[in-house]
């Protein structure tokens, strides 16, 4: 191939983060040049790409569970721990820019033949590329009208503009739906995990 440079990178990647991180992925800013995590003391840590090794950290170390970014960066949803060190089913989100926040508390619009579903905590969250919907999977515990009553997984939305939550992919038994991730320049392209707990088997979606 004429006129086409490569370059040998290490095979095990470059270490970005000096310390332990928590096993979940980063939210990258929509021009890659900088990053969002938690790192293994639930403390809220950011990077930049270009220098490895330089991470700074909020100060609130075991009070984070999960964090995401807008790709403008201008918008970061939390989920903080509560007392007990769970999750709790509430998304803060906060504009850096304005300094307005706003709190959210976990619900979901109600299926054909469950009577309850009740939201007890999310895990990944990921913006929308225009950063008005906050994409995140829940655990659900859902009471149907037969009296009998299951816990799933599945994947909401929240509209920051109208503050609704919309039911992306709604709980559906025998199977865990999570893990969604959303293209960072357009938002036609969603991928998301399915764990067919029957089958014992875990299926990627896009």
């Amino acid at each position: 191939m004429t006129g086409v440079q490569t370059c040998a990178l290490p095979i095990s990647g470059i270490q970005l983060s000096l310390n332990p991180v928590m096993l979940a992925s980063p939210s990258v800013s929509g021009d890659g040049s900088f990053a969002v995590f938690v790192d293994a003391q639930q403390d809220v840590c950011f990077i930049l790409v270009d220098e490895p090794l330089s991470e700074d950290c909020l100060g609130f170390p075991g009070q984070i569970a999960s964090v995401a970014m807008a790709p403008d960066g201008e918008t970061w949803g939390f989920i903080f721990l509560d007392a007990q060190g769970t999750p709790e089913n509430t998304i803060l989100t906060i504009d850096v820019v304005t300094e307005q926040q706003q709190a959210f508390t976990l619900v979901a619009p109600l299926l054909d033949g469950v009577s309850d579903i009740d939201v007890v905590q999310a895990d990944v969250m990921d913006f929308t590329a225009d950063g008005r919907l906050l994409i995140y999977d829940a655990f659900n515990a859902i009471s149907f009208d037969d009296g009998t009553s299951i816990g799933l997984w599945s994947i909401y939305a929240i509209d920051l503009l109208t503050e609704n939550t919309i039911a992306l992919v709604p709980p559906i038994p025998g199977l865990d739906i999570g893990f969604p991730s959303i293209a960072k320049t357009s938002d036609h392209h969603i991928t998301f995990d399915v764990f067919d707990t029957t089958a014992n088997q875990n299926f990627v979606f896009a």
